[in-house]
């Protein structure tokens, strides 16, 4: 179960990542900020989420994507005891930045 809330985070944290790519072409001329078009954003993270066996769900406030998945994991040694399946969940967040200005 550890390594699949993992995997739930990192599918989450993924998605959240796409989303912020959706950035609103005419805000990035108009400002020096990364601003989003939340329906680009939510529609880049809801297509990477198609993709694995996570649902999930995905809100877009400012310049910040968040994302939470769910999926049902079998069980199947824990099923003689009467636990055939768990819900794991995940969550991951990515904000959107024109670029990179310190050096580390």
């Amino acid at each position: 179960m550890i390594a699949a809330r993992r995997d739930a985070d990192a599918v989450a944290a993924a998605a959240a990542r796409a989303g912020a790519q959706g950035l609103d072409e005419a805000g990035l001329r108009a400002t020096d900020a990364a601003p989003l078009d939340p329906a680009a954003a939510q529609a880049r993270a809801q297509h990477y989420l198609a993709a694995t066996p996570y649902s999930g769900t995905v809100a877009v406030v400012g310049d910040t994507v968040s994302v939470d998945v769910a999926r049902i994991q079998d069980l199947p040694i824990l099923s003689l005891a009467g636990v055939g399946s768990s819900t794991v969940t995940g969550s991951g967040t990515a904000i959107a930045v024109r670029a990179v200005t310190e050096r580390p």
